[in-house]
């Protein structure tokens, strides 16, 4: 997952990816962006303080995410 703020950093015809892995995407693009918006969300809520998870639950998913540097452009 990546942030862009600005739409025109993104160049689709500059793309190259792996036939495989385009395959594999698009077979499990719905289940991908379902939990990349859970990720996201729960998260948010966190932070926020709408749903706080335990501190251990929190650093397992959230320690190595770069998220935190985000907040800006997440409207956090």
């Amino acid at each position: 997952m990546i942030i862009v703020k600005n739409s025109d950093f993104i160049d689709p015809s500059a793309s190259v990816v792996d036939n495989d892995e385009y395959i594999e995407t698009i077979t499990h693009i719905v289940r991908i962006k379902d939990e990349a918006f859970n990720f996201l969300e729960t998260y948010k809520k966190h932070i926020t303080g709408e749903v706080i998870l335990h501190p251990s639950e929190f650093n397992r998913r959230y320690s190595f995410s770069t998220l935190k540097y985000f907040h800006e452009e997440l409207a956090i």
